[in-house]
C-alpha cells in the first residue's frame, strides 16, 4: 500500500470513528433529555420506540463502520479495505477510553448526594 492510500485510509478512519461517536452521543443525549419535555408514563410506545431506535443504531453504526471497507472489498482494494475497517474501530476504541477515563475523573470528583438511589451525584 502506497504512503498516499496509507493516510486517505487513516483520515477516513478518523472521520468514520468521529461520526460514530458523535452519533452515539446524541443518541445518549436524546434519551438523557427527553424525559424533560414528556411525561414519563408507561406505554406500549416506549418499547416500540426503543426497538426502533436500536435499529436505526445498528443500522447507522454498520454504515459508519463496515459500510466503506466493504465497497473498497469489493471493489478489489482488499488491504486498504481491511487498514480501512482495523483503524477505524482502533480509533474508536480510542476515544471510548478517552470517555471512559473522563467519567472515571469526574466520577471521582462528584460526591455522592446521599440518597440511596441516586448514588452517582446527578440531581
Amino acid at each position: 500500500m502506497q504512503t498516499q492510500n496509507i493516510s486517505l485510509v487513516r483520515r477516513k478512519a478518523f472521520i468514520h470513528a468521529g461520526i460514530a461517536a458523535s452519533y452515539v452521543m446524541l443518541v445518549v443525549l436524546f434519551l438523557f433529555y427527553v424525559p424533560e419535555f414528556f411525561q414519563p408514563t408507561f406505554s406500549l410506545l416506549i418499547p416500540i420506540c426503543m426497538l426502533m431506535l436500536f435499529v436505526l443504531s445498528a443500522a447507522v453504526m454498520g454504515i459508519l463502520v463496515f459500510g466503506q471497507p466493504i465497497l473498497w472489498y469489493l471493489d478489489g482494494k482488499k488491504q486498504e479495505a481491511i487498514s480501512l475497517l482495523m483503524y477505524t474501530l482502533g480509533i474508536f476504541f480510542c476515544i471510548w477510553v478517552v470517555v471512559l477515563g473522563v467519567i472515571g475523573i469526574y466520577s471521582t470528583q462528584v460526591k455522592p448526594s446521599g440518597d440511596s438511589e441516586n448514588s452517582i451525584g446527578f440531581e
